[in-house]
């Protein structure tokens, strides 16, 4: 038993963090704990200065260990809104503590991973808002928690280890460890998974995890150390496949090659670097976009006066103040970009070259160049510093100034060597030829266009937020900062269609999925309408010859109907919930592109699913 009525607490008085842990405490002694309040306290606050636990949606999931305690207990506390860091910036007001005896090995882990899979699901955290006393205490016992072995129902046949990271640290990662998991449950292997997510790495793998594990597997869309990992066969592969194929995962994880020295030195090299290393600028840069997107949306939508060239905001007005925050925003994205390349390359030695190099690569000023070289001077100059930093660290200087290489020695040089070299030799050439795709990209008709938004829409869906999408957004954001913001019009859209429509056509045709995937398909429609496209990867990894047709068509079409109709967004994000930004300069036709992409989806989906369904009950 996790949890009973004696620890849900609800008091929309509470305000503050403050509050909610004392609360906690004072419940808990009340309810027998013997030990004080203050210990509880303290261990709350020792957890959270190391990052905040706050989550999304209104929640947050502070935890520690308690000395006292003789079992795990969640402490629910449903609270007015309190100002609580959190992954999506918003109101706290649903607080899921965990407590855990210090004799826990990881209870608090699996308690806390757990839960955070189910939190991916807006449905599971509406339902669990709602809900009252004993609903709540039946929601949280049912979650599948295992507080021994992984595997328990099969005789094992060996053991690995594994380390799950994307982009964004939040649903492939968490959904990546949960699929390996499971596989490796039903193959009969004792598993341990390291999450390294937004809120931090989770369930860290100890030297004697990895020494007793047959192999490891790396599943990961960004750069992940390999150095402890010397002498053990490890395959390096996506959160995507872990999710869709996690079965052949292992299978090839069995026969991988040996790990010899440092795999960031020897073993890392070539596109699939590279592409992990712009995933990782990627990652770190659209925070800065979205905001500077919300606040020039939020400023043209409440400022802007009508003019014949569009939204104008006066000088005078306060909405010119928010306009210019917005403009930071969008000032800093590229700096960053190029800053986080070099890092993932390069490591901390490399960030400030990084960073500096892509103020150069925006500032055509420094090589003489009325336009600047955007987000493609960014690549190529993050990419330049972090290779620099990676061979020019091993370089071997005298003992006395080995100590101030990372922080005085290779930033300098990196900086003064990278930044003459693409200021003399790099830096008209690719403004020349950025300056070039645009006008080409300008220069297309309502016509021609389609074709672009039938290409953004594949690249959009064909992944689902893996690479080829956040490529497919990277080109999109890229353009909105040269003044074209009708790429991340089809985006928005067809970031959108497939997890709307996935949950459409649950809705449509119930008989044709699983109680689940009806369950699902309401959280992946809630997750379209706020442009995420991974509401989608469960079904499509269950029907692939089924959902991955239908989720290509309907991206397409939608970004072909918001190319055709002329649809501008300057917000990087998509989904219904931009529609009220103000950053749509047409905001009917951008829900209705959507609607139609998303009906697109569903038939497509069910007519294929029909097939399969009739075949299945012959």
């Amino acid at each position: 038993m996790l949890t009973s009525k004696e620890y849900i607490i609800e008091d929309k008085t509470i305000s503050t963090k403050e509050q909610v842990f004392a609360r906690i405490a004072k419940n808990l002694v009340e309810n027998g704990f013997t030990g004080s309040e203050s210990d509880i306290i303290n261990k709350l606050n020792e957890r959270e200065a190391m990052s905040s636990t706050g989550f999304e949606q209104g929640i947050a999931i502070p935890h520690a260990k308690v000395e006292e305690l003789a079992n795990p207990i969640i402490t629910v506390v449903k609270s007015g809104d309190i100002k609580w860091p959190s992954m999506d910036g918003n109101a706290t007001n649903l607080i899921l503590c965990i407590l855990v005896p210090t004799t826990s090995s990881n209870d608090h882990l699996q308690i806390l991973g757990a839960l955070t899979r189910k939190l991916i699901d807006p449905a599971f955290v509406e339902e669990l808002k709602a809900s009252g006393q004993q609903q709540v205490v039946e929601m949280i016992n049912n979650i599948d928690v295992q507080l021994t072995s992984t595997v328990t129902n099969v005789d094992k046949v060996g053991s690995f280890v594994a380390i799950t990271s994307c982009p964004m640290g939040v649903a492939h990662t968490y959904m990546a460890a949960e699929s390996l998991e499971q596989t490796a449950a039903s193959l009969g292997y004792q598993v341990k998974v390291e999450t390294q997510g937004t809120v931090g790495v989770e369930n860290k793998l100890s030297s004697e995890d990895i020494a007793n594990a047959d192999f490891v597997i790396i599943a990961a869309d960004r750069n992940v150390e390999l150095d402890r990992f010397g002498g053990k066969k490890v395959l390096e592969t996506s959160t995507k496949n872990a999710i869709s194929n996690a079965e052949k995962v292992i299978e090839r994880a069995k026969t991988a090659p040996v790990l010899e020295g440092k795999a960031h030195t020897e073993k890392k090299s070539g596109g699939n670097e590279i592409m992990k290393a712009l995933m990782n600028g990627v990652s770190h840069m659209l925070p800065l976009v979205v905001v500077g997107g919300l606040f020039l949306g939020l400023a043209l939508g409440m400022g802007g006066v009508a003019t014949d060239t569009g939204l104008v905001i006066p000088d005078d007005s306060f909405w010119k103040v928010i306009e210019n925050i917005g403009a930071v925003g969008f000032t800093l994205m590229i700096p960053v970009l190029a800053g986080y390349i070099a890092y993932a390359l390069g490591d901390r030695p490399a960030l400030a070259p990084g960073l500096i190099i892509g103020w150069i690569a925006n500032n055509g000023s420094f090589y003489g160049s009325e336009a600047s070289t955007g987000f493609i001077g960014a690549i190529i100059g993050g990419i330049m510093v972090g290779y620099f930093v990676r061979y020019f660290a091993r370089i071997r200087l005298p003992k006395n100034l080995q100590s101030v290489m990372p922080i005085l020695i290779i930033p300098l040089v990196t900086t003064f060597v990278t930044s003459t070299v693409f200021i003399l030799f790099l830096g008209r050439p690719i403004a020349s030829a950025f300056l070039g795709l645009q006008n080409w990209l300008a220069s297309f008709s309502p016509e021609q266009m389609v074709i672009m938004g039938l290409v953004l829409g594949f690249m959009i869906a064909i992944d689902m937020g893996g690479p080829i999408n956040k490529t497919a957004m990277l080109f999109a954001i890229g353009m909105i900062s040269t003044g074209h913001p009708e790429y991340m019009g089809m985006n928005g859209v067809a970031v959108a269609t497939p997890s709307i429509g996935i949950g459409l056509a649950t809705m449509l045709r119930p008989k044709y999925y699983t109680q689940d995937e009806r369950g699902a398909g309401t959280a992946s429609a809630i997750m379209g309408c706020v442009g995420i496209t991974e509401g989608a990867i469960p079904f499509a990894a269950a029907h692939p010859k089924e959902v991955f047709p239908a989720n290509l068509i309907g991206a397409m079409v939608g970004g072909a109907i918001a190319a055709y109709m002329g649809i501008e967004n300057i917000v990087p994000h998509g989904g219904f919930v931009i529609a009220l930004t103000g950053g749509i300069n047409k905001p009917l036709i951008f829900c209705v592109a959507i609607i139609i992409g998303a009906l697109v989806t569903a038939l497509i989906a069910n007519l294929l699913m029909s097939r399969k369904y009739k075949k299945n009950n012959q």
